[in-house]
């Protein structure tokens, strides 16, 4: 489990113009903290677990720049896209439902698209989202098969032609390039093509106080 305060968001959402964050996983909250504090306008947070959804309720009451949603993400997502037109900030840490924060069984989800659902949200995402969004995608380790976990973080650019383990995500090689950071869990990120070539040597990253 990652982290989006480990990464300088608010540095990613100057540089692209960002004013919406969207999460897949509420979990806790934390990223929406961390959303909020990096400036962003609008969160929306979508979480499938009914009780992490309602504790999420109760920490935001009256925040009214976060908007949560229950639901699974590939549900969720086409109606958030439907409510804005621009680019956005896509955090998606929406892996194994309530084992982190509620049971803690990692396998009790049966349903793969349930339990492991990124590669259909980014299929969605490459299909309807603003192609000039940037993608955070947590827990990359999860979808390599490799048992690591970086204590320095070490990053390197990542040719979305490629597979990375399991997901394919050569749909965003023409509108995006990609930096892989072998850090914690591990972490993608995929900045557009903006008439710069994108490495993430630009974005701030590590443990944040």
């Amino acid at each position: 489990m990652g982290s989006l305060a480990a990464f300088g968001v608010g540095g990613l959402r100057e540089r692209f113009h960002l004013k919406v964050l969207v999460e897949t996983g509420t979990g806790l909250g934390d990223g929406i903290v961390a959303g909020l504090e990096a400036g962003f306008e609008l969160i929306h947070s979508i979480e499938i677990d009914e009780g992490l959804f309602q504790r999420a309720r109760r920490r935001f009451v009256g925040e009214q720049r976060v908007r949560l949603h229950c639901g699974h993400s590939i549900d969720q997502l086409p109606q958030i896209l439907r409510t804005f037109r621009e680019p956005a900030l896509f955090w998606l840490d929406g892996h194994y439902p309530g084992a982190d924060h509620v049971h803690g069984d990692y396998t009790a989800e049966a349903n793969p698209s349930r339990r492991l659902p990124l590669q259909d949200e980014c299929r969605l995402l490459a299909d309807a989202a603003d192609a000039r969004s940037v993608i955070l995608v947590d827990d990359v380790r999860i979808y390599t098969g490799q048992d690591w976990h970086y204590e320095q973080c070490v990053s390197a650019p990542w040719d979305l032609r490629k597979p990375l383990g399991s997901l394919n995500l050569s749909h965003f090689a023409s509108t995006h390039v990609a930096t892989a950071f072998w850090w914690m869990e591990g972490y993608l990120l995929l900045e557009p093509r903006l008439g710069e070539q994108g490495s993430g040597d630009s974005i701030p990253f590590g443990p944040r106080s």
